[in-house]
């Protein structure tokens, strides 16, 4: 959550990511996107909330299809929505992309490239998450990918197409149901910028958060750290390459050095227990799963067995 941290350089009251992102696009040419403290300030009462549903290379032919469909259909068919399916590809130089998004109200797509460019929306639009019901790197299991991104943008709000919808495969009455109430969420005025981090994030988001918040030891063992201390003594100020070389500065949970640090940013394989290891990441498991039981994850994923982890890809929470 970089961005919603104080930067050394710039004010406590200045975050980075604006901060950026005007930058950017005056680089372009291009006036910055508007800044709201509400979701519904500036805006016609009768006009359209433009809505882009961004072409991702995980998608395959069939999603392609019905994401298509549904950004015909909501056109045709939702109050007050214009919705367009688009691949950057087609849409060059990067300053008609730049010019596109800040006019853009309503951005859709799933997880890896094509949902960064989210940050760079105007204040008060909705980010909508498809998620990807199986991942490259931990197939079988859903996930909606880098959550970091949605409380980054402090300005935006994230919906996230249901768990059991994303299991089966949505459907183009799924994904206009989202895009109605992407809508009807930005024209309720919600404040800029959002009160919690945690309402922009999934079920598996607010699990982790969660989780780290309420154990120091999942805390710094998710980080990649055995030792709190061992933690506290790099401050940061070395380069990235040389305190992944550092051994005498860090004390690593697991053997590979990596396998700790939330997999790359996807919550769901640390929540369903596929991995990584819990005992050399020492993540608080029981802890862990009262937090599942809580946050109603079994029936978020329409799992029925019960089992000892709550929900897991050995009872059903996968593909597998």
């Amino acid at each position: 959550m970089p961005a919603t941290r104080e930067f050394k350089y710039l004010p406590p009251d200045q975050p980075l990511l604006p901060q950026f992102v005007a930058r950017l696009y005056r680089a372009h040419g291009l006036t910055a996107p508007r800044q709201r403290s509400r979701s519904d300030e500036a805006r016609p009462p009768q006009g359209k909330l433009k809505a882009v549903i961004i072409h991702n290379r995980r998608f395959g032919p069939e999603l392609v299809d019905v994401l298509r469909a549904s950004a015909e259909a909501c056109t045709a068919t939702c109050s007050g929505l214009e919705v367009q399916y688009l691949n950057w590809t087609t849409v060059q130089p990067f300053s008609r992309q730049l010019d596109l998004l800040r006019g853009t109200d309503i951005h859709v797509s799933s997880f890896g490239t094509a949902l960064y460019t989210s940050l760079l929306l105007p204040d008060g639009s909705v980010s909508v998450n498809l998620g990807m019901g199986s991942h490259e790197r931990h197939l079988g299991l859903p996930s909606y990918g880098e959550e970091f991104l949605a409380t980054s943008h402090r300005g935006l709000r994230t919906l996230y197409m249901p768990l059991d919808r994303l299991l089966r495969g949505p459907s183009v009455d799924d994904v206009v149901a989202l895009l109605e109430q992407a809508g009807q969420v930005i024209r309720s005025g919600f404040p800029v910028p959002v009160e919690s981090m945690e309402e922009n994030l999934s079920v598996f988001g607010k699990i982790i958060l969660n989780l780290t918040m309420s154990s120091e030891a999942s805390h710094w063992g998710l980080k990649g750290w055995r030792r709190q201390d061992a933690a506290a003594a790099y401050t940061g100020e070395a380069s990235a390459e040389l305190a992944l070389g550092n051994g005498s500065v860090l004390e690593y949970c697991s053997e590979d050095q990596t396998r700790c640090v939330l997999l790359r940013g996807h919550a769901s394989p640390l929540v369903l227990e596929s991995e990584p290891d819990f005992e050399s990441c020492h993540v608080d498991v029981t802890l862990l799963r009262a937090l599942k039981r809580s946050h109603g994850l079994k029936e978020a994923l329409g799992v029925e067995e019960d089992c000892e982890c709550v929900a897991c890809q050995a009872c059903g929470a996968g593909h597998l």
